[in-house]
């Protein structure tokens, strides 16, 4: 045990004094001191980072379309002949009226495509714009050549120019949620029509040159014309002749379906007069009614029953309802020109049902 405790480090060190004290000359020697040891510096604390539990932010929406963005959309499809296109400009649940006729966007535009079969070059070019809130009138032209059938007849080769005006309103998402369509069929078939008089229905239109966009600025000019507009109703279904003292002397109003333009305040005067006697219990019920700039727009449904002649159909007794827009401009307080959309067959099946027609 004494042997082991002198090869311990305890013991090693008392030799190693021992030998010390004995050193050169027999003079005793100071104790040998380990060398000193450097401090050792602490650790640093690190404190642990607190765990984020929130989850990552989603990556920010992509912008919503403009109104002019969605319209590209459709009328683009329309260019290209492509159904599918049409409908990425429609919201969900959408709605196109035709004729009064309420139908789901996407078997309207699904019927568009034995159009695009019987004229393969079609091309719809847009001509005006109205803007105001949320909702859009468009008017453009749909031209094309008849290369493929349509309606049970073959293929014309002859070209057609039709002007169409569309009503759109807009949701959130600026997508179209409801449409109103204005276009004439009997003007279509009577271009198509090689034994159809050229005078008997209005010329072929050709595209617009570049379009032209309108939109609502909200000034006191546009809330007197609107006050115009909404005078002129009142006056025309109350039969009243200080109607036509809102309309300039040199008034031009052209009925879209039809080949002839009403000149001047007498010539208006006059063709209203012709209505008031065929349908005299005509009225005119306005829907949606705009100011934009120097024009006013209103959507009509134009009432009445037929107690007169109307070119080749005889009085027939019956009642009518037409949907119809109005396009008005205004200078100084004064109506300068107009237009009116329609669909003539509306107001033909109403006073000779399709039947009685085949028969005339």
């Amino acid at each position: 045990a004494q042997e082991a405790s002198m090869l311990s480090p305890t013991g090693f060190a008392f030799l190693l004094a021992l030998l010390a004290s004995a050193g050169c000359g027999g003079e005793p020697q100071p104790a040998l001191q380990p060398p000193p040891t450097a401090p050792v510096a602490p650790l640093p604390v690190v404190s642990a980072a607190p765990i984020d539990s929130t989850p990552p932010a989603a990556p920010p929406a992509p912008p919503k379309p403009s109104m002019a963005d969605t319209l590209k959309v459709l009328f683009d499809g329309v260019s290209s002949r492509d159904p599918h296109k049409m409908l990425a400009a429609y919201a969900d649940g959408a709605t196109v009226v035709t004729d009064g006729q309420v139908r789901a966007a996407k078997d309207s535009v699904a019927d568009q495509q034995p159009f695009f079969d019987a004229f393969p070059d079609a091309r719809a070019t847009l001509g005006r714009t109205w803007t105001s809130g949320s909702v859009a009138v468009v008017a453009w032209v749909f031209t094309g050549k008849n290369d493929g059938p349509l309606m049970g007849q073959k293929a014309t080769g002859r070209p057609i120019g039709l002007q169409v005006l569309n009503v759109f309103w807009f949701d959130d998402h600026n997508l179209i949620k409801e449409e109103h369509a204005y276009a004439d069929l009997p003007t279509l078939l009577s271009q198509l029509d090689p034994k159809a008089k050229a005078a008997s229905f209005p010329a072929i239109a050709a595209p617009p040159a570049a379009v032209q966009d309108h939109v609502a600025r909200g000034t006191p000019d546009e809330d007197k014309n609107l006050a115009a507009m909404k005078s002129w109703y009142d006056l025309v279904n109350d039969k009243k002749a200080a109607a036509f003292a809102l309309l300039a002397d040199d008034v031009v109003l052209q009925d879209m379906p039809s080949a002839d333009a009403t000149k001047g305040r007498k010539g208006a005067q006059e063709l209203f007069g012709f209505f008031w006697k065929t349908f005299p219990d005509m009225k005119q019920a306005v829907g949606l009614i705009l100011a934009v700039e120097d024009y006013t727009l209103a959507e009509v449904v134009i009432t009445g029953t037929q107690k007169g002649p109307l070119g080749p159909f005889k009085a027939s007794n019956r009642s009518v309802s037409i949907h119809q827009v109005d396009i008005i401009q205004w200078k100084d307080g004064k109506a300068t020109k107009g237009w009116s959309y329609d669909n003539n067959k509306e107001l033909f099946d109403e006073i000779a049902p399709p039947k009685e027609s085949r028969q005339r």
